[in-house]
This record gives structure tokens, sequence and C-alpha cells, in this order.
């Protein structure tokens, strides 16, 4: 089974709602942090890069940036996306993670974020190819869902089908860490993030945010004041940074 979306949904999920926004953006907020201390060159891979969104910060952080989709929809709006960034768009390439054409230890990161890891069942395979095209030194940075975390509500834009399909996914898919070990990847770093249900993030700074960016940005604290306490909340995303097993 493949979780698959249409056009419309592509463009939807790129502007984003506020609920979807905050998701978003506090999941950056921890790939960042994770970042932290990696040195940022060479080429860098996003799989399930649908609107191009991670491509364009591997960009940013100073990588060659591709990416690859299964869906000609995402393909097709992630060129759209960034050309107008001034990125090449061949560089976007209609691929299955499960089977990449890209030669062995070629990437220095490799993203595969909000959860795409959770759209087949394939997902062991995807993960194997990845740990072939990662390079030596490489990191890997994957999120899934924690669906039996809290609140677990996924993206608003997704139907109440989807959702429940993604939500069984992620249960089959259970403990991330054993699937990473079996694909050849050690989780060296986690961070959670979404520790709150997203009317909450809201609410709590309506007395002192009157713009959208400041909610996000007083989100983004309190979800890094969260992981800093350290005191086992899990959020509603898990993100793991990766290497490549050592013999």
């Amino acid at each position: 089974m493949k979780i698959t979306y249409s056009t419309s949904w592509y463009k939807q999920y790129e502007i984003a709602s506020s609920n979807d926004g905050l998701k978003k953006i506090l999941e950056h907020a921890a790939f960042e942090e994770l970042l932290a201390d990696f040195t940022c060159h060479g080429d860098s891979l996003d799989i399930g890069t649908a609107t191009g969104r991670y491509m364009r910060v591997a960009d940013e952080l100073g990588f060659s940036a591709y990416g690859i989709d299964n869906s000609p929809h995402a393909v097709s709006i992630t060129q759209e996306y960034i050309g107008y960034w001034g990125m090449p768009t061949e560089r976007v390439h209609l691929m299955d993670g499960a089977s990449m054409g890209f030669k062995n230890e070629c990437f220095q990161l490799v993203t595969c974020m909000m959860s795409t890891i959770s759209h087949s069942y394939d997902y062991l395979a995807i993960l194997t190819e990845v740990s072939r095209v990662l390079a030596l030194d490489g990191i890997f940075v994957v999120s899934i869902w924690q669906p039996n975390t809290r609140f677990g509500g996924f993206l608003a834009v997704n139907t109440s089908d989807i959702n429940n399909k993604l939500k069984l996914l992620c249960e089959e898919i259970g403990s991330l860490n054993l699937v990473l070990n079996a694909a050849g990847l050690e989780v060296i770093n986690k961070k959670d993030a979404i520790f709150f249900d997203s009317d909450f993030y809201f609410s709590c700074q309506s007395d002192c945010c009157e713009k959208m960016e400041n909610y996000y940005k007083e989100s983004i604290i309190l979800d890094q004041r969260l992981r800093n306490e350290n005191d086992g909340q899990g959020g509603e995303l898990g993100i793991y940074l990766c290497r490549k097993q050592t013999v």
C-alpha cells in the first residue's frame, strides 16, 4: 500500500494552514538543532520531496540539493517551486526511494521528512537504499509521526482516510530504531517536536503575539525548552539523526 496525493494537495500543503504551518516550522527547528554541529558540504538528497521544502533548506545550508518523489504531481510542482527560487530543476527526479538510481555513497546528507517514511510498506527497502547512497561520513535525518504519543493529530490538509492509513503504517513500523538498525543505519541523536496540540501553542501566546510569524517564533522557543528539559516527554514527531553503521 502506498499513500498518494492529488496535485491540489501539494499546493495546499505548500501554503499550509496555521495548524500545518506550525507543525512544519517545529519539525524544521528540531532539524536545525540536529544539524548544528554538522559541516554542510557536498550533495544532499531529499526523499519524497513533495514541494521541495527540504531541498530549499539544504540549498540554503550550502548543499547541492537533489530530490526524488514517486509522484509525477510532486515532481512537477517541486520543479516549479525550486525554479522560482533559482535552483536547478533538473535535480528533481521521478524515482522510487526503494530503488534509487544513484551511485553508492554519493550523498553527504539524506533527508526523509514529515513522516514520508510512513507512506509505504517499502520502508525497510527505502532505508536500505539510504544506507547505500549515504557517504561514509554523511548523515541521514528522518522523521516519523508518533501517533500514540500525546496528540498524534497528523496534518489538517489530509483527509481522515489518509490520516487513518498513516496511523496504521506508523504502528506497523513500530520502533524506528530497530528498522534503521536493520537497514545498516545507527541513530546518534533524536529530538522530539510538537509537544502540544496546535491550538495550545496559539492560545497560550495570544496575549503577546499579533502576527503569525511571532506565534511560530514563540512556539519554537516553547518546543526547544521542553526538549532541553529532557523529562521524557514525547512529541508528535520524532526526528532521528543517523549515520552508517561501522563494521
